[in-house]
């Protein structure tokens, strides 16, 4: 569905792909898909992250049409009229995609019902922290920021290789050559209030964070990066989506079209005002 809306940044018009008769997938109970997409044939695994929300990667079969390769930085957002919008910022990839039987809508409905409630003295809030890559008198164009959030007074974010790290060290990576970094916002050029809030504990954060890694075990400069975990994780945490490009909408795609980062917001606090474009 929404043909003209399809994008992607590799060679193939990807509107006329989604046009195409061929263009179907079948997935399974477990997350798991396959099918085409045009002349390419694609292999799929989708994890939820929160109520109509998940993290997904693909790998392109080879062909004599096609070259294999993969990208593992995905999210899928089930809207609200049970279309699936599909994203993998790294490749510039944007798909929509519609339910043979038409029931995406009541799924995504069922799914909302089915969280567990919580009492709001059980809330926390929630800080999109950034700090700034380079000298502040390089125009960064929203794309040298590194990304985290802070949940109340604990920060977690990804540092260095594929690791996350929160205010007690290391709670996940992906290799055991790290030096372990206590979070703290003094450690940041600046932040931003965010107006949604969460129930959600550090222990299920860590759960969620050592999930993340084991599912992301690469870090690439397009991602999976700092961006997309601490997009991934504001899904966890409130199911929402961050309404803030990454660099990879910029740089590779139209996902950052009329979008701009966190740094250029007029709520942002700066505590190291020179880093300030």
């Amino acid at each position: 569905v929404r043909h003209d809306e399809w994008y992607n940044r590799l060679p193939g018009k990807h509107s006329q792909r989604a046009r195409s008769r061929s263009t179907q997938m079948t997935y399974n109970s477990h997350g798991r898909g396959s099918g085409w997409v045009g002349e390419v044939y694609v292999d799929v695994q989708v994890r939820t992250i929160a109520p109509g929300r998940y993290t997904s990667k693909f790998q392109v079969r080879a062909s004599t049409k096609t070259l294999p390769f993969f990208a593992d930085d995905g999210h899928m957002t089930l809207l609200e009229d049970g279309t699936l919008q599909v994203q993998y910022p790294s490749h510039g990839i944007r798909e929509y995609w519609r339910r043979a039987d038409g029931r995406g809508a009541q799924i995504l409905q069922r799914a909302l019902e089915q969280r567990l409630p919580r009492t709001r003295e059980q809330s926390r809030s929630i800080k999109l922290v950034f700090r700034r890559f380079g000298h502040s008198t390089m125009p960064s164009f929203g794309l040298l920021w590194h990304w985290g959030l802070s949940i109340d007074h604990s920060i977690y974010e990804v540092n260095g290789a594929m690791a996350v790290m929160g205010p007690n060290g290391i709670v996940a990576a992906s290799t055991p050559f790290l030096k372990p970094l206590h979070t703290n916002l003094q450690q940041f050029h600046g932040y931003l209030d965010l107006p949604q809030i969460t129930t959600k504990t550090d222990e299920e954060i860590e759960q969620f964070s050592c999930r993340w890694v084991k599912q992301h075990p690469m870090y690439k400069v397009l991602g999976p990066n700092c961006q997309t975990y601490t997009d991934d994780l504001f899904r966890f945490l409130t199911g929402e989506d961050l309404p803030f490009a990454k660099a990879a909408d910029k740089m590779v795609g139209p996902g950052g079209e009329g979008v701009s980062g966190p740094e250029v917001d007029p709520s942002a606090v700066w505590l190291d005002p020179s880093k300030k474009q």
